[in-house]
């Protein structure tokens, strides 16, 4: 449901969707809880997509890109650290309460496991990618696929169009272009790949809808709006 909102909204509801669905279906579960556990499920994500943005960019040696990542990932390293101080000094009981939420889930028996599935699901994303050229007759390393995906990904962390529209097939057509590929072929994959996730996100969000308790538009209106507000 949330990569069917983020595929047909300018900007990113699906998490906010995603944290309305959660408190409405388990009442037992606090809407701070909720939020918390889909922030840090965004947060794996977003680091098993610079872990494999930063390997293919030294393995591939894109010294200036590295150099240049380098710089935003301290930048915004800066901005956060900033930002938990300033959490600790004028709300720490809610950084304290965070804190907690967050060990308990790091040490939970099943941590390991959750992690793992969310790493594996990015290197399996990036079957896409390989598939797609495989099939143009101009197949990429699966290695370099993975690569291709992630950095592509990892580029609409802030997407102001329906599914990172323009976004993704501009970033996957550079990335690929510094293997050799022509442009016009790099967008072709790019065009094709980014086809096939809305076509995924499309077909099973309107399932969803369709076969779900929340396939009410007031419903839905009221699980977006109780979203935003967490």
């Amino acid at each position: 449901m949330s990569l069917f909102v983020n595929h047909i909204t300018p900007i990113k509801l699906g998490d906010a969707v995603r944290i309305g669905i959660l408190t409405w279906k388990e009442k037992q579960i606090e809407p701070g809880v909720s939020a918390h556990s889909v922030i840090v499920l965004r947060a794996m994500d977003m680091f098993f997509l610079m872990i494999f943005s930063f390997i293919g960019l030294t393995a591939f040696s894109r010294t200036f890109t590295v150099r240049y990542s380098l710089g935003l990932v301290i930048f915004f390293g800066i901005i956060g650290v900033i930002g938990v101080v300033l959490i600790k000094k004028y709300r720490p009981s809610f950084l304290k309460k965070h804190f907690h939420l967050l060990k308990e889930g790091l040490t939970h028996k099943n941590a390991f496991f959750i992690i793992l599935f969310v790493a594996v699901s990015w290197v399996l994303e990036g079957v896409v990618v390989w598939g797609v050229t495989a099939s143009l007759h101009n197949s990429l390393p699966f290695y370099k696929a993975i690569w291709v995906n992630s950095i592509t990904v990892g580029g609409q962390i802030f997407q102001i169009t329906p599914g990172g529209i323009s976004t993704y097939e501009s970033v996957m057509t550079a990335a690929l272009t510094s293997f050799q590929y022509p442009i016009e072929t790099g967008y072709l994959v790019a065009l094709i790949s980014h086809s096939y996730k809305f076509l995924f996100s499309y077909l099973v969000g309107l399932l969803i809808i369709i076969h779900s308790p929340i396939r009410k538009v007031k419903l839905l209106k009221e699980i977006l709006l109780r979203g935003r507000q967490k």
